[in-house]
């Protein structure tokens, strides 16, 4: 498994920065048969996410490709906060 994670330093609104703590940003993930898998897709990938709702918010991303039965095949997955610019480029 392959994962990659971003925080930021901890800073409650209006108050100085919490030390020792971090807040989550970004998280990767990518299993390891998806990764060894993906050389039989064809070459082509696509990306798409979906919002989250109720108790965990933000953003899932994911990448799919096409196997040789024309089946998706999923290949990396990140959860962020928001669809930004910045997540699309962490992700990619």
């Amino acid at each position: 498994m392959v994962v990659e994670k971003e925080t930021l330093p901890m800073q409650p609104q209006g108050c100085q920065l919490v030390e020792g703590y971090v807040m989550f940003h970004h998280f990767f993930w990518s299993f390891k048969p998806c990764i060894n898998e993906f050389q039989y897709c064809k070459p082509i990938v696509q990306v798409d996410g979906t919002w989250l709702y109720d108790k965990f918010k933000g953003t899932l991303l994911m990448a799919v490709a096409q196997d040789g039965n024309n089946k998706f095949f999923l290949i990396a997955f990140v959860i962020v906060e928001s669809e930004s610019a910045g997540a699309w480029l962490f992700f990619l």
